[in-house]
Parts: C-alpha cells; sequence; structure tokens
C-alpha cells in the first residue's frame, strides 16, 4: 500500500518477481474533489489501474508500464548497451485503446531514442 496525501491518492497493489522480471500491479483511487480531478478513472471514477514490468535481458532491459483509467496508455522503454560507457535508449507510447479500435488519429503514438555516454 502507498499513498501521497499532497495529491489525494492512494494505491494498494502487488509488486514480485515472476516469469524472470520484476511487476507491479496496482489500484489506485483519487480522493480529490471529483469536480477537481481532470481526467476520471475506470467508468467516470476517481479509480485506476497500473500495471509495471522490468524486464532484464541478456543485453540490456526491457521496462514497459500500463495505465487504464479512462482510457488505456501503454509505454516501454529498451536499453541496449552498445559498448562500455554507451548505451541506446529506444522509447515509445500510446493510447492502446484507440489502436485497437483502428483509430489511427487518436493513437497519439510517440516514440524516440537517445543515446547515454557515461565518461
Amino acid at each position: 500500500m502507498r499513498s501521497n496525501c499532497v495529491q489525494k491518492f492512494v494505491a494498494l497493489g502487488w509488486a514480485g518477481n515472476a516469469w524472470g522480471a520484476k511487476h507491479v500491479l496496482e489500484g489506485q483511487f483519487d480522493y480529490t474533489p471529483k469536480k477537481d480531478i481532470k481526467q476520471l478513472g475506470i467508468f467516470g471514477q476517481p479509480a485506476y489501474l497500473r500495471y509495471g514490468s522490468a524486464w532484464k535481458l541478456k543485453s540490456g532491459a526491457l521496462n514497459v508500464v500500463a495505465r487504464l483509467g479512462q482510457s488505456a496508455d501503454v509505454s516501454a522503454k529498451l536499453v541496449l548497451p552498445v559498448q562500455d560507457g554507451v548505451n541506446v535508449t529506444i522509447e515509445e507510447r500510446c493510447n492502446y485503446d484507440h489502436f485497437v479500435k483502428g483509430n489511427s488519429g487518436e493513437v497519439n503514438y510517440q516514440w524516440g531514442f537517445g543515446v547515454e555516454l557515461k565518461l
């Protein structure tokens, strides 16, 4: 269980290791007065689900986060070591609801990459 009293937020969930990765699954509730919430969650209520996983690969790491509220958003980040002190990161996110429904204009697909040099 975790809570942020300043943001009026509480969550209850599970974290553990399974299938070779770390996983987190939690239900979240925003107890801000409903009229002040910018984006309501599941069925118009201030309730949300969040899933995250962290996978260690033979060469690199993959992190995936899925959020379910009024819509379902999915993001993934792949970190690949190129050589000692050099990593390449590829990240993407999209609105999965619209992706599945075929509403290409609403998917809001974003991606990017970066190169990290450690001195």
